[in-house]
């Protein structure tokens, strides 16, 4: 915070932003204090902060960022409506501004183009950068403007924005009769925690956890906040493969997101879910894990460079011929069964097993190399 304030001078800061930002916290808790010493406290009030919470981190998870910021999956029509009012109650700008910006961020990250560029300090890229009057390249991804749902949300979001935050104010209201403990609950302190919730995406993980997919950028995965952020925690995976429309990758990665879009998709409300190939992840796994477990010896002869890029190759080449197979044998069990595809479909069962077991094989040979050949060839 203070190479911030070193840096920007008070003519460099957006004085309504930065007044917004002062505020919130303030207000959310003289409004708490107001409501306990002088309303009566209800577990209504709780329940429908914690409702919205979810409702609008999942807006921006799965609205703002995956499916406008990325275009990683297709939506109706409904779902489209649904995410781009609940994004606009987070008050975090239009879909327009947030995906355009959000894209500047991919594709100039950690350098000074990127608007919330870590490298500026945690306290730029968690907040300070929404302070600051807008001195970076303005960048408007023409797709989305050229979109009538977004271009809609866009010219009348204050309208909605409002009108989406009065509905659960009013709601608390109705069926609490308490005025500030519903303003409180509903509006301020849920804002508050969706604000800084978001904004951890840009600080925390930027800064804590691993990086299991590349190294090339700041980006880490951290499964600590994944809960809280419906699976956005999953950040180095994200950075290395961002088209790809999940962010926990792995089958018992937290990415709730995730699950109900591909649910979506099996109910005809999404379409077109996009993902890296298995063999590209495991390529990237396998090129992370070499260049940790080189930082660890001094150097890799040529001899077990050249073994260590054959076994991977290897891997990489058998983990492709088993997706085809098991393409293949969705392929043919989606059709009619007759004699001849029932013997075929028998024979990629053998097939399969065998591959994964081949695929297996290479893949901890390729790990044991690595672990124990430095040491024999030192």
């Amino acid at each position: 915070m203070n190479s911030f304030f070193k840096k920007y001078k008070l003519s460099d800061l957006h004085i309504v932003k930065s007044l917004f930002l002062l505020a919130l916290p303030i207000s959310a808790l003289a409004g708490l204090y107001y409501h306990l010493q002088y309303e009566t406290y209800s577990h209504t009030l709780l329940i429908g902060m914690v409702i919205m919470y979810l409702l609008n981190i999942f807006a921006i998870s799965a609205g703002y960022h995956r499916l406008f910021a990325h275009r990683a999956y297709k939506a109706s029509k409904a779902i489209k409506a649904f995410l781009l009012v609940v994004g606009a109650s987070t008050l975090e700008n239009s879909v327009l501004e947030w995906s355009s910006e959000h894209r500047t961020h991919h594709k100039y990250e950690d350098t000074d183009k990127d608007p919330y560029n870590i490298k500026e300090g945690f306290f730029f890229a968690h907040i300070g950068w929404i302070m600051l009057k807008n001195k970076k390249e303005q960048f408007i991804a023409k797709d989305l403007a050229n979109d009538p749902m977004v271009a809609f949300q866009h010219k009348y979001y204050y309208a909605i924005m409002i009108i989406s935050n009065l509905i659960p104010f009013a709601v608390l209201y109705y069926l609490t009769n308490s005025l500030i403990g519903s303003l409180t609950f509903g509006v301020l302190l849920r804002l508050l925690i969706v604000h800084h919730v978001t904004y951890c995406i840009n600080s925390y993980c930027h800064t804590f956890g691993t990086q299991p997919y590349t190294d090339k950028n700041t980006a880490k995965d951290s499964g600590l906040i994944s809960l809280l952020t419906f699976g956005e925690s999953y950040h180095n995976f994200h950075h290395t493969f961002q088209l790809d429309y999940r962010n926990g990758y792995r089958w018992f990665n937290i990415d709730m997101t995730k699950w109900i879009v591909f649910t979506w998709e099996k109910i005809g409300l999404a379409s077109n879910l996009k993902r890296a190939s298995d063999a590209q992840v495991l390529a990237a796994r396998m090129t992370m894990k070499a260049q940790k477990t080189a930082t660890r010896y001094e150097e890799f002869s040529e001899d077990l460079r050249i073994k260590l890029d054959e076994l991977k190759q290897k891997t990489i080449d058998q983990k492709k011929y088993l997706i085809n197979l098991k393409k293949e044998y969705k392929l043919i069990a989606k059709n009619k069964i007759d004699e001849a595809s029932h013997k075929k479909l028998e024979q990629l069962k053998i097939d399969i097993k065998r591959m994964k077991s081949n695929f297996h094989y290479s893949y901890n040979e390729w790990k044991n190399y690595l672990k124990y050949a430095p040491i024999a060839f030192a």
